[in-house]
């Protein structure tokens, strides 16, 4: 009966490590969530602005590449905060892209 008190105490240590210093990335899911909200953006922001957003979110491991290619793909990058977290995702502006 020890041990298994010992498993569950160590369970629930791990647990609440992973969610105090786990990774911030946000999810294809929640980015796509965010893109649907996206009514804070202000849609001035080029094709290569956005893609260098991108590149900076997934250097920063905000975003992971299947993200990173889904807003290259569809035209969305994110925003984020100082603790680098997505905070919003918006479409850039396709009149000015050439």
């Amino acid at each position: 009966m020890k041990k298994i008190t010992f498993y569950t105490t160590n369970l629930i240590i791990l647990t609440l490590s992973l969610n105090a210093f786990g990774s911030n990335i946000t999810t294809l899911a929640q980015f796509k969530l965010y893109a649907k909200n996206s009514a804070r953006c202000s849609n001035s922001v080029k094709m290569e602005d956005g893609i260098e957003e991108l590149k900076y979110a997934l250097n920063k491991n905000a975003i992971d590449e299947t993200t990173y290619n889904w807003g290259v793909e569809n035209g969305f990058f994110q925003i984020l905060n100082r603790k680098t977290t997505v905070i919003a995702v918006c479409p850039w502006n396709t009149s000015q892209d050439n």
